[in-house]
């Protein structure tokens, strides 16, 4: 039965003190199990962020949050050489340690991080705390992950960019299309193979090995500017056997307002290519 407010406290009134309190504990007891949108973790999420430190020193990073957890990696442009990252978002801020492949620290960054903005700021402090600069970072992308089963018995696993400002910006729209048609194409090939096409007269049997198939597509971003783009598939494949297979193709493009253009790295040693003095 359900009552108004000054029904609810009529009846109650005329409870004995002993019930009135075990129903008030029962009610408390329900209120504290009924979750509420501050008890969900954030993430988890990936990005793709570009920037300088002390506005001159131009960096690449690389973050996943997963609730109160976060790991990464970045590096130097002009080095390429990553940097592990690892730490926590707390309380609205990243604290993140730095450190190379073989566990050497080498510094430390801190800001606070709202998702919702499209930049990341704060202090980046050497290991030994002798330096510290400013950053700022601005997320060109979000890392989108996805699962499903096709076919009904393939395991079809991607992460793949997403850029920021898509909408308004011609060249970007043709670099994701370019990256959505990779990742679905690539996906679609496990089961699109001409050399293994499966029959009208092919038997169900559920038991069979290769009914346990499985696809991984994972693009990332090896680098990012406003007239460059440059990225990597890499597509591994499982489809019974010893063994699956991988194989990594490249993206690589040149972008403006109005487009976008693919080339490959051979295109960049063509005299008369306009690529001289950006190798040079």
């Amino acid at each position: 039965m359900r009552f108004a407010g000054w029904e609810a406290i009529l009846v109650l009134s005329k409870l004995s003190s002993r019930t009135a309190l075990l129903l008030s504990l029962i009610v408390g007891l329900m209120l504290a199990l009924v979750p509420t949108a501050n008890a969900l973790a954030f993430g988890p999420v990936g990005y793709h962020f570009t920037g300088r430190i002390d506005g001159k020193w131009a960096v690449q990073m690389e973050l996943n949050v997963d609730g109160e957890k976060v790991s990464g990696h970045y590096w130097y442009e002009t080095v390429g050489t990553p940097l592990e990252l690892e730490g926590t978002f707390v309380g609205g801020r990243l604290q993140l340690a730095e450190r190379t492949a073989d566990g050497a620290a080498t510094g430390s960054w801190s800001g606070a991080f709202n998702p919702l903005k499209s930049t990341w700021s704060g202090e980046w402090t050497s290991a030994d705390g002798a330096k510290s600069s400013t950053f700022e970072l601005a997320r060109v992308a979000e890392i989108v992950t996805t699962e499903q089963t096709r076919m009904g018995f393939i395991k079809v696993h991607t992460a793949y960019p997403v850029f920021a400002g898509v909408a308004r910006h011609g060249g970007l729209q043709d670099a994701q299309a370019a990256v959505d048609d990779e990742v679905w194409t690539a996906v679609a090939s496990i089961w699109n193979d001409p050399a293994d096409t499966f029959s009208e007269d092919e038997e169900f049997d559920p038991e069979a090995p290769w009914w346990t198939w499985e696809h991984f597509s994972v693009v990332t971003i090896r680098y990012y500017s406003s007239s460059l783009i440059s990225m990597v598939n890499e597509v591994y494949q499982f489809t019974g056997g010893a063994h699956g297979m991988t194989l990594h193709t490249s993206m690589n493009l040149t972008v403006g307002k109005n487009g976008a253009i693919a080339f490959t790295i051979d295109e960049m040693f063509k005299k008369g290519t306009g690529w001289e003095k950006a190798i040079s």
